[in-house]
């Protein structure tokens, strides 16, 4: 019984578990809808055109497609010692061309949670520091995610569009997503690696060394969700701009 209990905890911290309960996969799911509602507009917009007319019309589609390359991001440029207020700031940057008001507070509230966490200088054990390392990466994945949900569909009700600015600002928001997500991981990395940590000597899988690999892979995980969402993005920018 004690083996199952066991089983059954390590289950529930499983990521894409704890994704789906901070309701990222909704939000996911979603975005997918709309992403592909949007697709079969633009071949709808496409059908009857033929000539000049289709040609102009596919090179705007390709353009919109250009605009949307993610930049080169390397994991070791985060270090997740941002501040809440840094990070305000970086998002700020990134929507202020974007013509919407987007609120944050979800994810910067999060991480106030989460850096008075880690900034707490009790003894903490080796599993406890892996198991919050997962809530941290889930539920800002979610809330990330949920946020370009959200956007999606502002950008989509709005009269006019400026293409160029939506994409710029989305490949900024997507970049700085990664980047936060990037630096939870490494954040919580670095707290396990060092001194202050307690290991449970009967727990064979509790090895420091095992668990920071893991949270690195989750790490990669998170940002691999955020950056299939934005791929998502890409049909509806290009019925903004059709």
């Amino acid at each position: 019984m004690k083996q199952m209990h066991k089983h059954l905890y390590r289950k529930q911290l499983h990521f894409e578990t704890l994704f789906d309960d901070y309701c990222g996969l909704v939000h996911l799911e979603a975005l997918e809808i709309l992403s592909k509602q949007c697709v079969l507009k633009l071949q709808s917009l496409l059908a009857p055109l033929t000539g000049k007319a289709l040609q102009e019309m596919q090179e705007t589609i390709g353009e919109v497609k250009e605009l949307c390359e993610l930049p080169e991001m390397e994991a070791d440029d985060a270090d997740g010692m941002h501040t809440v207020e840094e990070l305000r700031e970086k998002f700020g940057t990134a929507v202020e061309d974007l013509g919407i008001e987007v609120d944050f507070r979800e994810i910067l509230e999060s991480w106030q949670s989460y850096t008075n966490w880690l900034m707490e200088k009790n003894m903490k054990q080796s599993r406890e520091i892996h198991d919050k390392a997962l809530h941290c990466l889930a539920e800002t994945t979610a809330l990330c995610v949920c946020k370009m949900h959200k956007l999606a569909e502002l950008i989509l009700v709005l009269d006019h569009h400026s293409t160029a600015n939506e994409a710029d600002s989305l490949v900024q928001l997507t970049t700085i997503f990664c980047w936060h997500l990037n630096g939870i991981a490494a954040r919580f990395g670095d707290l396990l690696s060092g001194p202050g940590v307690s290991v449970n000597p009967d727990e064979e899988a509790d090895d420091p060394n095992s668990l920071i690999t893991s949270i690195f892979l989750e790490g990669s995980n998170s940002t691999s969700y955020v950056q299939n969402a934005f791929q998502l993005f890409i049909p509806i920018l290009q019925l903004g701009a059709a």
